[in-house]
C-alpha cells in the first residue's frame, strides 16, 4: 500500500501536510507500449500505403523493434503526449518550488518524498515518456508469437481505426490532422491520468508548505 510521505513543518503547527508518492505508475504505464508490441525484433513487413492505419501500425512496431525513441514519442496520439507534458511539468515544478523556497532545514525530506528517482534529472516530457518505455523489461518470444504480429484487419469508424492482428491483439489508432496516431488503452490512460494527479497534488501541497514553513528558514 502507498504510504503518504510528510514534510516537517514549525513546532507551532498542529499537523504536517503531507506530500504523496507520485510513481507507482511508471512500470504500470510502461506496459502501454510492450503489451502490444512484445512481437517487435522479429521481421514485419514495412511497406504499406503511406498515411494508412496499416502503415502506422508497422512504423510504430518498427520503431519499438529499433529502439527509434523519438518515433514513438511523435507517433503517441495527443491526448496522452499532453498527459504526459503534465505529468512532468508538475513534477519539476514541484522540485523547483521545493529547491528554491523551502528552508534549508526541510528541503533534503521535501525532495525525498517526491521519490523521483531518476526523473528528477528528466528535461522533457518526450524524456519522461522514453523512461517509462525503458522501464519495462524485454521479452524474446518465438516465430509463431511474431508472426502473430501481423497484420490480419482494420476497421475504421470516424477518426478511429482497430487495427486486429494475427496473433489476436487489437491496437486503437485515432486520426490527429490527418495522421493516424497510438492510442492508449482505456486503463493505461487512467494509470497516466492518476500520475499526473498525483504529481499536481504533490506540487500544490509544496506551495501550501512554502507558505507554512515560511516562518522556519
Amino acid at each position: 500500500m502507498e504510504r503518504a510521505l510528510k514534510t516537517p513543518q514549525r513546532p507551532t503547527q498542529g499537523r504536517s501536510v503531507a506530500i504523496t508518492r507520485s510513481v507507482r505508475a511508471g512500470r504500470a504505464i510502461a506496459l502501454m507500449v510492450l503489451t502490444a508490441v512484445a512481437a517487435a525484433g522479429c521481421e514485419l513487413p514495412t511497406s504499406g500505403d503511406a498515411g494508412t492505419v496499416e502503415a502506422a501500425y508497422y512504423s510504430w512496431i518498427e520503431a519499438r523493434r529499433t529502439h527509434d525513441t523519438a518515433t514513438l514519442w511523435e507517433s503517441l496520439e495527443p491526448t496522452a503526449q499532453a498527459e504526459f507534458t503534465a505529468w512532468f511539468q508538475a513534477e519539476q515544478k514541484a522540485q523547483s518550488t521545493i529547491k528554491t523556497q523551502y528552508p534549508t532545514v526541510h528541503m533534503k525530506a521535501a525532495l525525498e518524498s517526491l521519490k523521483l528517482g531518476e526523473r528528477a534529472a528528466l528535461k522533457s516530457a518526450q524524456q519522461l515518456f522514453l523512461h517509462v518505455v525503458r522501464s519495462a523489461p524485454g521479452e524474446e518470444l518465438g516465430t509463431m508469437a511474431k508472426l502473430g504480429a501481423r497484420v490480419r484487419g482494420v476497421e475504421i469508424e470516424g477518426e478511429n481505426a482497430t487495427v486486429t492482428t494475427w496473433g489476436g491483439d487489437s491496437w486503437v489508432f485515432a486520426n490527429a490532422d490527418g495522421t493516424w496516431k497510438a492510442t492508449l488503452s482505456a486503463a493505461e490512460m487512467e494509470r497516466l491520468r492518476n500520475a499526473r494527479q498525483r504529481a499536481e497534488a504533490n506540487l500544490a501541497t509544496a506551495e501550501l508548505n512554502v507558505e507554512r514553513l515560511s516562518g522556519a528558514k
